[in-house]
């Protein structure tokens, strides 16, 4: 495959899993690796009963494109952030371990929220246009968590 492969305009910190999240799926999908990454797409097992070409040039396939995704994923994550995928094996693992730190939804996530509502103020010298848009990205984060 010979398609150029991006980063997010921002690698992934502390607080911008969210947006993070929609580019890198972007790009993700982009590459034709997503299905992998989400799990969708699993690796073939190898049997003794299907030993053939097909099916090991199958496997192959997978784990290029699973070795490219996670590949992508990583050059994508701030270099303080990488401990925290140490010893995922495929990219759907390191997926995983991402959402479930940074994309909780217990009652720590829903006063996280309500406090950067309740406490959004524009700065001296913050454009209006980013100020809208924080505040605009904190209540889709607020409509996500209250339809899970």
């Amino acid at each position: 495959m010979a398609s150029q492969h991006t980063v997010p305009s921002e690698p992934l910190g502390k607080h911008n899993f969210d947006t993070w999240r929609i580019q890198m799926e972007a790009l993700l999908v982009k590459s034709d690796s997503w299905s992998v990454v989400s799990g969708e797409s699993v690796k073939p097992e190898a049997t003794a009963e299907d030993a053939s070409a097909a099916a090991a040039a199958a496997r192959t396939a997978w784990e290029r494109t699973d070795r490219t995704a996670k590949s992508d994923i990583i050059l994508a994550i701030s270099p303080s952030e990488l401990k925290l995928i140490k010893g995922c094996e495929t990219s759907h693992a390191l997926w995983q371990r991402l959402q479930a730190t940074y994309q909780s939804a217990g009652p720590a996530r829903k006063a996280s929220l309500l406090k950067k509502l309740t406490l959004h103020r524009m700065t001296d010298g913050e454009e209006i246009r980013d100020h809208l848009r924080g505040f605009f990205d904190t209540v889709d984060n607020w409509e996500r968590w209250k339809s899970r």
